[in-house]
C-alpha cells in the first residue's frame, strides 16, 4: 500500500522527535518482547479452549521470550498439572520467573508456595514476596501481606496495618479482596480453572 507523501515526511518527523535510535539500546524496539506477546495471546487462547498442552507449550516459548506474566502463568500450570506433570519445584522457579520480571502475581504465588509448605515453609520469606506482590499492584499479596499482619507470621504483629492492607486490597481487586476483616488467606492460590491465566485475575 501507498501512502501520500505527507505520510512519510510526518513519520520522520515523529521519530526524530521522539529520539527514536535502534542503535540504541535504552529507545530500541525489543522484538522478543513483542514476540512474548503474541505467544503469550496464543496461549491464553489455547488455554480458554481446554487445549492444555498446547497453551503450555506457547507460554512456555512467551517466557521464554523474558514476557514475565506468562512464566507466572505457565508456573499455575505447573502447580495444577494442566497440560504438564504438576511440579511445584518448577512452578516456584516460573513464579520467580515472573517475580523478578515485574509481574506481581509471580510474587505472590511464590510467597503463597513458602506459605502452604509446597516450597520449605518460611513465613518471613512468603511475607516478604507478598510484600513485593502488593508493592507491585497484586491486590491477592496486600490481602495476604494484611493476614500476615494481623496474625504476626514472619512479621511484628500491627493489626492496624493489617486493616489499611485489607482496604488496599479491596481497592485493587474488588472480586477477591473486599473480603472480612481476618479472613484466613484460603483460596489465595488462583486456580486457573476458576479464573484462567491471563484473563484479568
Amino acid at each position: 500500500m501507498r501512502y501520500p507523501i505527507g505520510v512519510g515526511v510526518f513519520l520522520a518527523v515523529l521519530l526524530a522527535t521522539c529520539g527514536f535510535d535502534a542503535s540504541a539500546n535504552d529507545n530500541a524496539i525489543d522484538w522478543r518482547s513483542l514476540q512474548g506477546d503474541k505467544n503469550y495471546s496464543r496461549a491464553v487462547l489455547f488455554y480458554k479452549a481446554g487445549k492444555y498442552p498446547q497453551a503450555a507449550a506457547a507460554y512456555d516459548k512467551s517466557c521464554e521470550s523474558s514476557y514475565a506474566a506468562a512464566c507466572t502463568d505457565l508456573g499455575v500450570m505447573y502447580r495444577l498439572g494442566l497440560g504438564v506433570r504438576r511440579n511445584y519445584k518448577r512452578a516456584a522457579e516460573l513464579y520467580q520467573r515472573g517475580c523478578k520480571g515485574g509481574n506481581a502475581l509471580g510474587c505472590t504465588n511464590l510467597g503463597l508456595l513458602y506459605w502452604y509448605a509446597f516450597l520449605p515453609k518460611d513465613y518471613q520469606h512468603a511475607a516478604d514476596l507478598f510484600r513485593q506482590g502488593c508493592i507491585g499492584g497484586d491486590g491477592g499479596g496486600c490481602l495476604a501481606l494484611g493476614f500476615v499482619y494481623e496474625k504476626g507470621f514472619g512479621v511484628q504483629k500491627d493489626e492496624s496495618r493489617a486493616a489499611d492492607l485489607f482496604e488496599q486490597a479491596c481497592v485493587m481487586d474488588k472480586d477477591r479482596g473486599c473480603v472480612k476483616l481476618g479472613a484466613p488467606i484460603e483460596g489465595l492460590l488462583r486456580d486457573a480453572t476458576a479464573n484462567p491465566p491471563g484473563l484479568g485475575r
